[in-house]
């Protein structure tokens, strides 16, 4: 119940704060996150970081912020990826 109450919060956040800077998400594709977000474009979040709760964690150990790496960042699993020629 709390991840659905922090996923709620952060949605709140995002959705009326432009000062918002990452959605942590427990998501593992970046297909769901949008579904969840009701956006069907990464470019509506402008410069957001949509990241694992690794990153969240780690961050909290470093007590700041930690650089987002590959590892952090969640990926668009093959059903979500659109292939255009």
């Amino acid at each position: 119940m709390l991840s659905v109450a922090f996923f709620m919060l952060t949605l709140v956040l995002f959705m009326f704060s432009p000062q918002v800077s990452h959605v942590v998400t427990e998501y593992k594709d970046l297909g769901s996150v949008m579904r969840r977000l009701d956006t069907d474009s990464t470019t509506s979040l402008g410069d957001v970081a949509i990241v694992s709760v690794a990153w969240f964690s780690e961050s909290m150990r470093a007590g700041r912020p930690v650089p987002v790496e590959d590892r952090h960042r969640i990926k668009p699993n093959n059903a979500d990826m659109v292939y255009t020629i």
